[in-house]
């Protein structure tokens, strides 16, 4: 985790002895995987910090404005407590969309916090930073990172303690992980109480696209959801001078990767946007189970123009 989306900084460094606290703005799986969350929690507390869980269950025929209402309610609620230094999502998963038109936009910009998320979380971090100024943090979420079993990665948390506990200070060079891996925990997979760790193998090489330099505001995604907010007044005015950086999602089966296909169609779509056009650099994250990315290198190289810009996957 290292992403920051570019914004004015009025967010104190995370210290030991704060709380924390847990949201749930897309998938609602806090009741559903009560061990996996217990157990994030915990390793979160182990790390010197105190944690405080924003979620009210709804029922199954609570309907799409209950729950958009209550989503809403429980990220007012944790921007608005005084004792939250940072706010990080359980998950990502559908839906957070549905939030932008109804949050307090004067509320978040007169409490500003730690934001922490991804996926789906594109869609706050976006609405967030285009109606406050706030700079946002792209990163783990507590399912699918830190509720690893035994524990989370080294190299997540170690650079999530980095990023975080020195907010107020510039990030540094972002490190390459040792290790990386391509599936998720088998308890996503309706396995709840596995204690079977995550399968990880050693991380390739960085590949580079295009060479050279590039100095700019970091600002991206998923790209499918970045794709999705282009032409609405949450995406940037202007691209010029931002570091475009994306990563895909899983495909409509959590088992299944967004294609490589679906990522190309992404690039061409943020290519008729304008935006790659105007980007001083761009970096792609290897996706989840992602294997063909010769031909995504090739695809992007078809649609960027000629011109000294920084790429890399």
């Amino acid at each position: 985790m290292g992403w920051l989306l570019a914004g004015y900084d009025k967010t104190s460094a995370l210290k030991r002895g704060d709380t924390v606290a847990f949201v749930s703005p897309s998938a609602r799986l806090n009741d559903i995987l009560p061990g996996p969350l217990e157990r994030g929690r915990a390793y979160v507390e182990s790390l010197g910090f105190k944690v405080r869980i924003f979620y009210t269950a709804l029922a199954a025929d609570a309907g799409i404005a209950k729950s958009i209402r209550t989503r809403c309610e429980e990220l007012h609620a944790a921007f608005r407590d005084s004792a939250i230094t940072a706010i990080i999502c359980t998950i990502g998963g559908d839906h957070a969309n549905e939030m932008l038109p109804f949050l307090d936009y004067s509320l978040i910009q007169s409490h500003p916090k730690i934001f922490v998320g991804y996926s789906d979380t594109t869609f706050l971090h976006y609405a967030i930073n285009s109606r406050t100024g706030l700079r946002t943090f792209y990163g783990p979420s507590i399912l699918t990172d830190i509720s690893d079993f035994p524990t989370p990665m080294q190299f997540t948390v170690d650079h999530f303690l980095h990023v975080l506990t020195k907010a107020e200070d510039p990030v540094g060079p972002l490190p390459r992980s040792p290790i990386y891996s391509m599936v998720h925990n088998d308890f996503l997979f309706g396995e709840e109480a596995s204690e079977k760790p995550r399968e990880v193998a050693a991380s390739p090489s960085w590949r580079w696209l295009r060479s050279g330099r590039a100095t700019g505001q970091l600002y991206g995604g998923t790209v499918s959801c970045v794709v999705r907010l282009q032409g609405t007044n949450y995406a940037p005015g202007s691209w010029k001078g931002k570091i475009l950086f994306l990563e895909s999602s899983m495909g409509d089966d959590i088992s299944l990767p967004y294609s490589v296909n679906d990522f190309r169609s992404s690039l061409v779509d943020l290519a008729l946007s304008g935006a790659l056009h105007d980007i001083s650099g761009m970096a792609i994250g290897r996706g989840y189970k992602t294997r063909s990315l010769g031909l995504l290198g090739r695809s992007l190289m078809s649609l960027l123009p000629e011109s000294p810009r920084d790429c890399q996957s």
